[in-house]
C-alpha cells in the first residue's frame, strides 16, 4: 500500500485498500502512535510495541499453570525448544505464534502476557470472537 504526504504528520493512501488515510498521532502513554482512517468511517489507533523476543529466558518466564476465576478453568503454558504452547485437556496443544512482545495467536485466540509492577508475569488476557480481556492468573 502507497500513502502520499499530506502534511508532516498526515498521509492519504492510494484508493483500494478500505483505507483513507493515517495521521502520526504523537504518543499516548510515552509510546508512539498512529491514527488510521478507514473508508468506512472507523478510526483505529495504533502504538508501537517492542520486538518480539525468542529468548529461552524470556519464554521461560511465560511457562506456567494458569486458571480462570471465571470459567474455573485451569490452562497450562510449556515451551519447546523456542515455542510456546497453551495446553488443555479439551483443546489439546496448541503453538503460540507470537505478534508482538507480549502478545500471541494460536488459530483464533489472542493472548496478551500481563505483568505486575515488577515486570514479573502474572497471568494473560485471552480474546476470541466475543470473549474479550477474559482473565487468567498465573498460579505457578
Amino acid at each position: 500500500m502507497n500513502l502520499v504526504p499530506v502534511t508532516r504528520s498526515r498521509f492519504a493512501a492510494k484508493p483500494g485498500h478500505g483505507l483513507n488515510g493515517v495521521e502520526i498521532t504523537g504518543k499516548e502513554n510515552s509510546v508512539p502512535c498512529f491514527t488510521a482512517f478507514f473508508t468506512s468511517g472507523i478510526r483505529r489507533t495504533f502504538q508501537a510495541t517492542e520486538p518480539i523476543t525468542a529468548d529461552v529466558a524470556y519464554l521461560d518466564r511465560i511457562v506456567g499453570r494458569y486458571y480462570s476465576e471465571e470459567l474455573d478453568r485451569t490452562r497450562e503454558i510449556v515451551r519447546r525448544k523456542n515455542n510456546l504452547f497453551i495446553q488443555s485437556l479439551k483443546m489439546g496443544s496448541r503453538r503460540m505464534k507470537p505478534l508482538y512482545r507480549d502478545g500471541y495467536r494460536a488459530k483464533q485466540v489472542r493472548f496478551h502476557i500481563t505483568r505486575d509492577a515488577e515486570g514479573e508475569v502474572d497471568g494473560f488476557l485471552v480474546n476470541t470472537g466475543r470473549v474479550l480481556n477474559l482473565r487468567f492468573k498465573k498460579v505457578r
